[in-house]
C-alpha cells in the first residue's frame, strides 16, 4: 500500500474528512485530538468579576480583559464591569477601572495606547462605548441610551474608524470616524448580530443569524454604503469572524458547522472542522496560525497550516466555559471565561507563550520495522527538528500532506531544514504505518 493510501486508509478510520484544495493534490487533513493541558497554564486572578467575557492581547507582556460583577450591596445589584491589565505576562493582572456597563461584550485596541469597551447599558449615564486613549489611564464614556443602545462587538480599522452593532439585535449598524465620540447608525437586516470585523476603511464583515436559526455573512467593500447578503449553506449561527485579507477568513461557528473557511472574501464558506463544539471565538495572526474556543464545555483548538489541520490542545472541561481567545503573536495568547459551579462562578485566564503546543501529545505508531522498538516522536511539534529516541541509525521517508516524498532523515535529526508545515515520516520497511509531525516555525 502506498503512503497516500495509507494515509486516506487511516482517515476513514477515524472517520474524518478529507478536504481537496486543488484538483491536482488531495489533501489528507486529520483532526487529530489530544487531551492536552500543558500548553495552556491558568494565570491566577483576585482582580474582577467572576465572569470573564473578553480579552485583547497587545504583545507578549501587555493584556486586557473586561469582567463583570455583582455590587458590593444587597441585594447584590447592579452589575458593573472590571476593566483588568497585566504588564507582565500576566503573572500578575491589576483593576485598571470600572466602568458602568451591565456586560462588557467586547474589548479592542488598536496599539497600546488606543482602546474600546462597548457592552449592554446599566446605570445612569448609559453609555454603552468607554474610550481611552491614554493606554488606559482614562476611560471616557461615550454613546448614549438614545443614540446606540446595547452593543454587542465593535471592530476599528484605525484610531478613529470604527464600527459597532447592537445587542441582541443586530439590526443596528453603527459607524465612527472620530475614535467613538459621536456615531452613526443605518439598519442591516439581520435579527442577530453575533460579530464584526473592518479590516480597512473600505471592507468588513458583519456575521449573525436570523429568525429560524439560518445564519448570515453581511460584507461591504464599500466602506458600508452597500452590503451583501451571503447565507452560508449548512450554518445555524455564525458566531464570530476574523479575516487576515480580504479574501482569507476563518469563521466559528455552531456545533453543526463548526470552523469555517473562506477564500473569496466571504461569498463562499467551507468547514474544516467539525468536533460537535459550539465554537464561538477566532484570531488568527498569520495566514498559517490560528485559534478558535468553544463556549461549553470549554474547549480551544489550534492550527499552524492555515486550517488544514486542526488539533484540540485543551479541554473540554464541562466546569469551564470559555468566552473569548486573542494572540498577539503565534506564541503569546490568552484565553478567558469562567468555572462554573453552579451557583458560583470563578474567573478563568488561560495563557500560553508557546502558542499552546507543547502539550500535545505524541504521535505512537508500533514498532520500528527495522530495530523492532517503539516510536515516539519528542518533541512533537518542533521548531527546527525532532528526534526518534532509540532510532538514531534507522532512515525515515518523509512525505508532505498530498503524499508527495519530500526527503529522507535518520531518527536523530528530522525536519531540519523544512518549512513551517504539516507532514508524515515512514520509516523505511514493509509495515511500518506514517506518523504525523508537525513543524511550528
Amino acid at each position: 500500500m502506498s503512503v497516500s493510501q495509507e494515509l486516506k486508509a487511516n482517515s476513514q478510520k477515524r472517520l474524518l474528512p478529507l478536504f481537496r484544495l486543488t484538483p491536482h493534490a488531495l489533501l489528507f487533513t486529520l483532526l487529530f485530538v489530544s487531551a492536552v493541558w500543558s500548553g495552556w497554564v491558568r494565570q491566577p486572578t483576585s482582580s474582577g468579576g467572576p465572569e470573564v467575557f473578553s480579552v485583547e492581547a497587545i504583545d507578549s507582556l501587555h493584556a486586557w480583559f473586561s469582567s463583570t460583577a455583582f455590587e458590593d450591596s444587597q441585594p447584590p445589584i447592579p452589575y458593573f464591569t472590571t476593566l483588568c491589565f497585566t504588564s507582565d505576562g500576566g503573572a500578575n493582572w491589576v483593576v485598571n477601572d470600572t466602568i458602568w456597563v451591565y456586560k462588557a461584550n467586547d474589548l479592542e485596541f488598536k496599539g497600546a495606547r488606543h482602546g474600546w469597551c462597548v457592552g449592554d447599558l446599566n446605570v445612569p449615564p448609559y453609555n454603552s462605548v468607554y474610550l481611552t486613549t491614554d493606554g488606559g489611564a482614562n476611560w471616557v464614556g461615550t454613546g448614549s441610551a438614545d443614540t446606540l443602545g446595547n452593543l454587542k462587538r465593535v471592530s476599528f480599522y484605525d484610531t478613529l474608524g470604527g464600527w459597532a452593532i447592537t445587542d441582541p439585535y443586530g439590526n443596528g449598524l453603527y459607524h465612527t470616524t472620530d475614535g467613538g465620540n459621536r456615531w452613526r447608525g443605518s439598519f442591516l437586516g439581520l435579527d442577530f448580530g453575533e460579530d464584526i470585523q473592518f479590516i480597512d476603511s473600505l471592507r468588513g464583515w458583519v456575521v449573525g443569524y436570523n429568525l429560524g436559526y439560518r445564519a448570515r455573512v453581511f460584507r461591504t467593500v464599500d466602506g458600508g454604503q452597500n452590503w451583501d447578503s451571503i447565507a452560508p449553506p449548512g450554518v445555524g449561527i455564525f458566531h464570530a469572524v476574523d479575516f487576515i485579507d480580504s479574501l482569507r477568513g476563518w469563521g466559528a461557528c455552531d456545533s453543526v458547522a463548526g470552523i469555517m473557511v473562506t477564500t473569496d472574501g466571504g461569498l463562499t464558506w467551507s468547514t474544516q472542522v467539525r468536533d460537535g463544539a459550539d465554537f464561538r471565538s477566532v484570531d488568527f495572526v498569520d495566514s498559517l496560525h490560528g485559534w478558535a474556543s468553544a463556549r461549553w464545555p470549554g474547549q480551544i483548538f489550534a492550527t499552524s497550516d492555515g486550517g488544514m489541520t486542526w488539533a484540540k490542545q485543551w479541554g473540554p472541561d464541562t466546569f469551564k466555559v470559555i468566552d473569548d481567545i486573542s494572540f498577539a503573536d503565534k506564541f503569546n495568547g490568552w484565553a478567558v471565561g469562567d468555572s462554573t459551579y453552579y451557583p458560583y462562578y470563578y474567573p478563568l485566564i488561560l495563557h500560553t507563550s508557546d502558542g499552546g503546543w507543547s502539550g500535545v501529545e505524541e504521535e505512537r505508531a508500533g514498532l520500528s520495522p527495522v530495530s523492532g522498538l517503539p516510536l515516539l516522536i519528542a518533541p512533537n511539534p518542533f521548531t527546527s527538528f525532532t528526534t526518534i529516541p532509540g532510532h538514531s541509525s534507522d532512515r525515515f521517508a518523509l512525505y508532505d500532506i498530498s503524499g508527495r516524498r519530500v526527503g529522507t532523515y535518520r531518527g536523530d535529526r528530522i525536519g531540519e531544514g523544512l518549512a513551517a508545515g504539516v507532514y508524515f515520516i515512514k520509516a523505511e520497511g514493509k509495515g511500518s504505518k506514517p506518523l504525523r509531525i508537525v513543524k511550528v516555525r
